[in-house]
């Protein structure tokens, strides 16, 4: 279930982030990047190799025990799980990083957005709870030796599935 959650979400992000980056990039007026989309990795893990890029795993969840089902067997358990989409880019100014970090985190709430209602029947819900999609944005300035200026967003969302037929 957390496998399938995981890759849902991927799938989301990978086919949608950049062109809806791109579209609120060019209403900010700032410069888009295509940014790279990995699954199951940390910026922390990837930034070594790129420039822009978003990171999509799970940083744990909840979940009850699974439910009797039908005179047939089946059951279910819903749980929820803690996905993380983290955002890194490096760039040499700080001032169009720092927009385009936030942008970023616009375009990633797009993602979450569009999963749910989910046709695969996986997906139940993603942030409902009032104010439960939460973000951090860190930044490094620019050092005056190396020019480049580093933006990240942590972005969390609790999505809640249904496993069924257990």
């Amino acid at each position: 279930m957390i496998r399938k959650v995981v890759d849902r979400v991927h799938e989301i992000v990978n086919a949608n982030f950049n062109s809806d980056f791109a579209t609120l990039a060019a209403a900010a007026s700032v410069p888009a990047v295509t940014a790279d989309i990995y699954k199951r990795w940390s910026a922390d893990r990837f930034k070594l190799h790129t420039s822009a890029g978003v990171g999509v795993y799970h940083d744990g969840g909840g979940t009850s025990r699974r439910r009797p089902g039908s005179p047939a067997g089946a059951g279910r358990r819903d749980s929820r799980i803690e996905v993380v989409l983290d955002w890194y880019i490096k760039g040499d100014n700080e001032d169009e990083t720092m927009v385009q970090t936030e942008l970023a985190v616009d375009a990633l709430l797009r993602s979450i957005d569009r999963l749910v209602p989910d046709e695969t029947r996986l997906v139940w819900g993603a942030g409902d709870a009032r104010e439960s999609i939460n973000w951090v944005i860190t930044r490094t300035p620019q050092s005056t030796e190396s020019r480049v200026a580093e933006e990240r967003a942590i972005v969390r969302v609790p999505v809640t599935v249904r496993d069924e037929g257990l």
